[in-house]
C-alpha cells in the first residue's frame, strides 16, 4: 500500500488541514507519524462480513472481538454529540432506539458504515466529584480531557483548558503543561506543512500515566477561545502570534 502521506501529496496546507477533519484519515495520520498518540481505530466498513443479516449484532461481535476492553463508535464528520458516542456499554440496538445523538451515529453506520469509526476505549483519568455531577445534569462525560490550542505550529500558553469542568478557568497548570508537551511532541513528529498548522487537540490524560489524543480539530475555530469562556484569551493570542504583550 502506498504511504498514507500520498493522500495529501499536491495540496496547500489548508487543504490538508482539512482533510484531516475526516476522522478516519486522522487516525490514520497521526498513528503513522506519532504511533500510538490516539487511539487505535478501525472503519466500520472493513467489517465486510457485517453488511448482510442482522447487521447490528455482527458489528457489536466483530467490535469485541477486535475491542475486548471496549469501544467507541464516532462519525468521521463529526457529528456534535456533545461528547455522547455509542460504547460498548450498552448494545447498538438500544441506542438506535434510545434516540438522542448516540441513535445519530448508529443510523449512519446503518446507512453508510464507511462513515463511522470505531476506536478502542481508552481509559482515561475521571474528573472530581463535582465535575461528575455537573456532568450528570448536562448529560456529558465528566473526564479529565483538555483543549490545547496550537497556532501556526505554536501551543499558546495559558490558553489550555478542561473541557467538562463547570470551572474552566481554575484549571492545574501543570497537568496542562504535561498536555501540552505531549501536543509538542506529536507535532514534532508530524510532516513540516501538517506540523505548522493550526488545531484544538482535545486530550485525554491516561490512568496509569500517558495521554492519548481524542481529536486534533484542525482548521477549526476553538469555542474555547471565546471570551465567555476565557476572558484572557485574545490577550494570549495576540502575544503568542506577535511576540509582544500589547
Amino acid at each position: 500500500a502506498l504511504p498514507i502521506y500520498v493522500n495529501l501529496l499536491g495540496l496547500g496546507m489548508s487543504s490538508k488541514l482539512k482533510a484531516l477533519q475526516d476522522k478516519a484519515f486522522e487516525a490514520k495520520v497521526f498513528n503513522k507519524f506519532a504511533p500510538g498518540s490516539m487511539p487505535d481505530t478501525t472503519q466500520m466498513s472493513s467489517f465486510v462480513g457485517a453488511r448482510f443479516g442482522n447487521r447490528l449484532a455482527k458489528y457489536e461481535d466483530a467490535l469485541r472481538k477486535k475491542y475486548p476492553a471496549g469501544y467507541v463508535l464516532k462519525t468521521t464528520g463529526g457529528i456534535d454529540t456533545k461528547g455522547r458516542f455509542p460504547t460498548s456499554a450498552k448494545s447498538l440496538t438500544e441506542y438506535l432506539r434510545a434516540g438522542g445523538p448516540e441513535s445519530s451515529v448508529v443510523e449512519t453506520l446503518l446507512r453508510s458504515p464507511s462513515k463511522v469509526i470505531a476506536q478502542e476505549k481508552v481509559p482515561i483519568v475521571q474528573g472530581s466529584i463535582l465535575d461528575k455531577l455537573w456532568g450528570a445534569l448536562r448529560s456529558t462525560p465528566s473526564t479529565r480531557e483538555t483543549r490545547v490550542h496550537v497556532f501556526n505550529g505554536v501551543v499558546v500558553p495559558n490558553t489550555t483548558l478542561p473541557r467538562y469542568s463547570p470551572f474552566a478557568l481554575i484549571s492545574n497548570p501543570a497537568k496542562n503543561r504535561e498536555s501540552e508537551n505531549f501536543v509538542k511532541d506529536v507535532l514534532a513528529r508530524l510532516p513540516e506543512d501538517l506540523r505548522k498548522g493550526t488545531y484544538a487537540f482535545d486530550v485525554a490524560p491516561l490512568v496509569g500515566g500517558g495521554h492519548k489524543i481524542i481529536e486534533s480539530n484542525p482548521a477549526v475555530r476553538s469555542g474555547f477561545l471565546s471570551a465567555k469562556k476565557n476572558p484572557l484569551a485574545g490577550f494570549q493570542l495576540h502575544r503568542a502570534t506577535t511576540g509582544q504583550s500589547s
